[in-house]
């Protein structure tokens, strides 16, 4: 059984308000890990770790995981940046992405930055047979430093599990319903 940390970086540890509503991102993210690893035959358990929730997550949080996927927008990039020092001191791989990776990487030529970070990160909106390559190329341990999403590919919708995250911490408890 593989253990996957997905994280929802905050800016910083103060606790403002009531987030609005819950990581739609995260919760897709886990959708395809989970729709990649039945696709495989892999056994995997994921955990959604809202940092707005559940406060700065910490070392000993993280040791008992395989990989780490952080995803976030612009404004917590340095919190991502946190989260992704924390998991190599715990020894776990991290793989970023999100539209603030995404954005950052439209030519990933002298753009380096997000490559001091994080062992990995994901560009574009992802489907199941993308990420199935990437976690067949984690479990082999040859993760690459960069994957592109299949441009080719069309967009790709998984079913949630509302049940990972407890909704009653949130001020909407709001669902995707389509993208861009």
């Amino acid at each position: 059984m593989k253990k996957v940390l997905i994280v929802i970086p905050a800016r910083s540890g103060k606790k403002k308000w009531k987030p609005i509503m819950p990581p739609g991102s995260a919760l897709a993210v886990e959708g395809f890990t989970l729709k990649a690893a039945e696709l495989m035959e892999l056994e995997v358990e994921c955990t959604i770790w809202d940092e707005h929730v559940l406060g700065l997550i910490q070392r000993d949080d993280m040791r008992d995981y395989d990989l780490c996927l952080i995803t976030y927008l612009s404004p917590a990039r340095f919190g991502a940046y946190r989260v992704a020092m924390v998991a190599k001191a715990a020894k776990v791989k991290t793989i970023a992405g999100g539209i603030d990776v995404t954005g950052m990487t439209r030519s990933l030529e002298g753009n380096t930055e997000l490559l001091l970070h994080f062992d990995t990160v994901f560009v574009g909106h992802l489907t199941v047979a993308s990420w199935r390559g990437v976690l067949t190329d984690w479990l082999a341990g040859e993760l690459q430093r960069v994957y592109q999403a299949n441009k080719s590919e069309l967009y790709e919708f998984v079913h949630v599990n509302l049940g990972s995250i407890d909704l009653t911490k949130y001020f909407i408890p709001g669902v995707q319903s389509s993208a861009g």
